[in-house]
């Protein structure tokens, strides 16, 4: 009798532990492989003459040439003074400047002096180019003059040598205010500044989404740049950057230390376009926060049974995303799903395909727990792991559309811009989480104004 009891208490306590065996847990492994393409970033810049002609027109007031001794050889004593604006034109050579000025004028023949008055605008030239090490150089001479009105002498039958005056007037403001000129533009188109300035911020995490952690890293590899060319009030060229960005969802990234600033070369052919291959990881711990709050607590029926979603574990297997859900209620442990993350062309957007469930969990489900396969667990999960990437791809779009409407570097250098074009290229699975490839494509401007050299 206590042999066949002890029999039977042999087989129970079997048959329990065989209808207790755990889920086997799917093997995690990966076979990731994305090939970072080069993206091209064209900036046209565009800095406003009339910034530089403001500027220009604040510097020089007053009296710019005074020459007090009619005895150092040339008997005549000067005064020169700024009697209007200055006008800026741009030309296909540089940069024009009309500045006019009224003269004092006294000039000494044997033992008199005679005293005359008149109007004269000078026009100077201001050609333009850029040394390696990004410094924008000038060179401003003096090219002509005009008489707006001749000196008139006080005293009349004396001819008075308009020639020689004008003449006096360009070699003596040749020196000064050629020279102030070029110190000025240099000053206030600080090329070597801002390029510094962007190449630094380049390799700088930029937090474009504070509410969602999304940060975007640009990787510059080189920046170049057209030749300026002045019009329309402006100078006028684009800076080319080639760069591998990435976004990243989550902790802010590590700081780069920036390479040195790559030494400067004219590039022809640079479009005003930006055309980016954005590379974004979707961390598995930030898309369990949102899959979590959707489905924690979820309680599915039949009948008198009832399980409870009680935790999410999301990871990869090769190509295919592992959900891990753990229940609890009349069926307590992890179940396992599984489905491909594909892109749907026709709707621009991350899907998960024939979420199923593994085959270990479907034969052991179908024995203890077969009502769970006939619930909508199974609908409800792919439902909202489809809102998730959805939702996360037209989040990014709608963060960089934003960021390209308004986008200040510094002070008086603003980037704005559109975006034309988003789309999914590829889309794998790594340990890192969902790994998706962007092309991003658009227009963008820098407009620059009094970017001095203390800004």
């Amino acid at each position: 009798m206590f042999r066949i009891s002890g029999l039977v208490l042999l087989l129970v306590l079997a048959m329990a532990c065989k209808s207790t065996k755990a889920i086997q847990k799917p093997e995690e492994k990966y076979s990731f492989s994305m090939e970072q393409k080069k993206s091209i970033i064209n900036i046209p810049v565009s800095i406003q003459l009339p910034e530089l002609e403001a500027s220009l027109n604040k510097a020089f007031s007053g009296v710019l040439y005074e020459d007090k001794d009619i005895d150092d050889g040339d008997n005549l004593a000067l005064t020169a003074t700024k009697s209007g604006d200055i006008i800026l034109e741009p030309t296909i050579m540089g940069i024009r400047y009309k500045v006019p000025l009224s003269l004092l004028i006294k000039y000494k023949v044997g033992f008199a002096t005679f005293d005359a008055d008149g109007e004269i605008a000078l026009d100077f030239l201001t050609t333009y180019d850029v040394k390696s090490d990004w410094t924008f150089q000038t060179k401003t001479t003096i090219e002509d003059y005009e008489w707006g009105r001749k000196p008139g002498v006080k005293l009349a039958g004396i001819r008075f040598p308009i020639q020689f005056v004008g003449d006096i007037v360009m070699s003596k403001s040749r020196d000064f205010l050629a020279t102030s000129i070029d110190t000025l533009v240099k000053e206030q188109i600080n090329l070597r500044q801002l390029i510094d300035d962007l190449w630094v911020q380049f390799y700088q995490p930029s937090l474009i989404s504070p509410e969602y952690n999304t940060w975007l890293l640009v990787h510059p590899q080189a920046i170049t740049m057209s030749r300026p060319q002045a019009s329309d009030r402006a100078i006028s060229f684009t800076i080319g950057v080639e760069s591998k960005p990435s976004l990243s969802v989550g902790k802010e990234p590590d700081y780069l230390k920036p390479d040195p600033l790559p030494e400067f070369k004219y590039t022809e052919g640079l479009f005003p376009k930006f055309e980016l291959h954005l590379y974004t990881a979707i961390p598995y711990n930030e898309a369990e926060k949102i899959a979590k709050s959707n489905l924690l607590d979820q309680t599915y029926k039949s009948g008198k049974y009832s399980a409870t979603i009680k935790n999410i574990h999301l990871f990869g297997q090769d190509d295919k995303l592992v959900v891990n859900v753990i229940l609890d209620g009349s069926y307590k442990g992890s179940i396992y799903l599984t489905g491909k993350p594909t892109y749907n062309r026709s709707k621009n957007q991350l899907e998960l395909k024939d979420l199923k469930f593994t085959l270990d969990t479907k034969n052991f489900l179908h024995k203890s727990a077969g009502w769970l396969l006939k619930s909508t667990l199974k609908k409800q999960i792919e439902e909202n792991v489809n809102v998730l990437l959805h939702y996360n791809m037209s989040e990014m779009q709608k963060l960089i559309g934003e960021q390209l409407e308004h986008y200040e570097i510094r002070e008086g250098v603003d980037l704005s811009g559109t975006l034309e074009a988003f789309e999914i290229e590829d889309a794998t699975l790594s340990p890192d989480g969902f790994n998706v490839e962007l092309l991003i494509s658009g227009d963008i401007l820098m407009r620059i104004s009094g970017i001095g050299s203390g800004n």
